[in-house]
């Protein structure tokens, strides 16, 4: 029995030296005791390396971390458009720009040189010197000579006349186009060319005293072709610009019927135009005044009697400032209680004349003859523009 027991005692003892280690730990590859009973592994349960050594347990692979965006690349500005240097305006082609005296203007059929000017009281002699029967400059005015220089530059193989070559004016800051006078130059213009001949000869012109910014319109004669027009300077750095708030004036509402006429002294407003008619004479009086004023004028058609009116007008320009507008007698008429509008009889008017041909806010003053029926009542004088299509330019004045 003893034996027996000894035995079972030895054998455990074999058997557990065999399963540990010398130093008593579990043999390598012998699961421990929780392993056996299949007990879980705890949080602090670390798994030994096959040496014995406690191994730590791997820590976590960190996620990767998202790729950043990346930051916007800034876009380069756009590099401004360079601005165009603007051109300088043509010469010549206005008022306020005109070309330096000496300049060439060339048309179609000639060259025109204004070559130099002769005013005052040197200009005065002589034109007087020029023929016995040309007169002295009006009061206030003075003569100005221009002496000009014309070359056939056509390609048509005829002579052309140089009389009627230029169509040469001047005006100034009162906006007013001066035609050639009514005299003799000292050496006019004239004479036929063929093409490359070239003459020389000079206008004259009456102009205000003491006017400034004096320019030359030039332009061939014929020419109805605005862009073919020139300025040229006679005062040096002269210049002229309209007064832009002429064209803000509004037309007015006075004598638009013959029922509602305007009265004498009315200042009325109808297209580019401002007037007011200033006086009126009739009868015998007024028989006189047309009598002197030219000796080939005849009495009043029979049965009629003359009306002298005088208007003053003022243009108010259009939208190109270098227009010109003209006026004369044919703006007026005149009717009354017949409900006859009389035609204008033919007769010089006495000084001044109202004909005139403006820049905006250029201005004239001046007689027109006009005649109706000895006695007639209820005159009224109608003022329309000569190539106006619009009654709303028509206005009635009433006179008696």
């Amino acid at each position: 029995m003893q034996r027996s027991v000894i035995a079972v005692i030895l054998l455990t003892s074999l058997v557990l030296t065999g399963c540990s280690g010398a130093d008593g730990r579990p043999a390598a590859g012998t699961p421990t005791k929780a392993a056996q009973v299949g007990a879980p592994l705890s949080a602090e349960s670390t798994p030994t390396s096959p040496e014995g050594v406690a191994t730590r347990a791997p820590s976590a692979t960190p996620r990767p971390t998202g790729t950043p965006t990346p930051t916007a690349t800034r876009r380069p500005t756009a590099t401004p458009a360079p601005t165009a240097t603007p051109k300088p305006a043509e010469l010549g082609l206005s008022r306020s720009n005109p070309l330096p005296l000496g300049s060439e203007i060339r048309g179609k059929t000639w060259s025109i040189i204004v070559t130099g000017v002769v005013r005052g009281g040197e200009a005065a002699k002589m034109v007087a010197q020029a023929n016995m029967f040309n007169e002295p400059p009006r009061d206030g005015y003075e003569y100005l000579i221009a002496n000009i220089k014309l070359t056939n530059i056509s390609n048509e193989e005829k002579a052309q006349s140089a009389s009627f070559a230029v169509d040469l004016r001047v005006t100034g800051d009162r906006n007013t186009a001066y035609s050639p006078a009514l005299v003799v130059a000292p050496k006019p213009l004239e004479g036929d060319l063929f093409p490359k001949g070239t003459t020389e000869g000079q206008e004259v012109f009456e102009v205000p005293i003491g006017e400034k910014n004096l320019e030359f319109i030039v332009q061939e004669a014929l020419s109805f072709d605005a862009e073919a027009r020139r300025f040229i300077a006679i005062d040096e750095q002269a210049k002229v610009i309209p007064d832009p708030a002429l064209r803000s004036v509004k037309p007015t509402d006075e004598g638009k019927t013959r029922a509602r006429p305007a009265k004498l002294g009315d200042t009325l407003v109808a297209g580019p135009w401002e007037f007011s008619l200033q006086e009126v004479v009739r009868g015998e009086r007024a028989a006189q005044m047309v009598k002197a004023a030219n000796q080939f004028n005849r009495p009043a058609p029979e049965g009629q009697e003359y009306v002298l009116v005088r208007l003053k007008a003022r243009f108010l320009g259009t939208a190109d400032p270098d227009e010109m507008g003209s006026i004369d007698g044919s703006y007026l008429k005149i009717t009354g209680e017949r409900n006859v509008i009389y035609e204008s009889p033919m007769a010089v008017e006495p000084d001044p004349s109202l004909d005139a041909d403006l820049f905006a806010g250029g201005e004239t003053e001046g007689w027109v003859v006009l005649s109706a029926a000895k006695g007639e009542k209820g005159l009224l004088i109608i003022f329309k523009p000569l190539w106006s299509f619009s009654d709303s330019d028509t206005r009635y004045i009433a006179i008696d």
